[in-house]
């Protein structure tokens, strides 16, 4: 479950023909099993343009991860699917860890004007991305929507409770083992490569453009 693709543990393992399975990330010609992450950001922007949403942006995780790259092409999917023009202002890189996700929300506070809603690549950003706003008295979700990723537990602890994306993670790392019994069983000749769906949990952190807002 290499962080970034570019591990060097990866290489290695495939240069010396160790049957192996990656979790939660891919490369060409490797066997993985992974979640959908394209299709999960896909859903939660998609959210957002159905409640009237246009200025939509997002906070990227780490773009040198699978993880982060297919979360910002589900964010252009939806906007191009929702007749939303691609904004590159709008899209601010964070690296999945808590101070970017703050930081990097100050930065969309300051533009004008600023996005109404704001995907963030993960719960750890979009905590703190919610700190940001409360900080300058900004109220979530009646003046800026702000959504996360992963589902983890302190989303119902954070204040309103974080919209977010609910990953498989039991069934990942179930069907990764079972993916390298099935190899081994058959000498590395099967190939693996599984996405499995991901789940939007709607909870407080969003609602639709109230009509007096641009």
């Amino acid at each position: 479950a290499p962080s970034q693709n570019h591990h060097a543990s990866i290489d290695k393992l495939a240069a010396q023909g160790v049957p192996f399975v990656l979790l939660s990330s891919r490369k060409p010609g490797l066997n993985y099993v992974d979640a959908d992450n394209v299709s999960g950001s896909y859903q939660i922007v998609r959210h957002f343009v159905e409640l009237g949403h246009k200025r939509i942006a997002t906070i990227t995780g780490d773009l040198q991860t699978t993880n982060g790259v297919d979360r910002l092409d589900g964010y252009k999917k939806a906007l191009r699917e929702g007749g939303i023009d691609f904004n590159p202002a709008l899209v601010v890189n964070g690296n999945f860890q808590l101070a970017s996700g703050y930081q990097e929300m100050k930065h969309l506070l300051s533009i004008t004007p600023r996005p109404t809603a704001v995907f963030c690549a993960n719960d750890f950003m979009a905590v703190m991305a919610v700190r940001a706003c409360l900080e300058i008295g900004l109220n979530i979700p009646g003046d800026i929507s702000i959504v996360g990723y992963d589902d983890n537990d302190f989303t119902l602890s954070s204040h309103p409770a974080l919209t977010s994306v609910r990953q498989p993670c039991y069934e990942m790392g179930n069907c990764a083992v079972k993916a390298v019994l099935e190899i081994l069983k058959e000498n590395g000749k099967k190939s693996v490569q599984l996405l499995l769906p991901n789940e939007l949990i709607y909870r407080q952190s969003c609602c639709g453009m109230h009509p007096a807002r641009p």
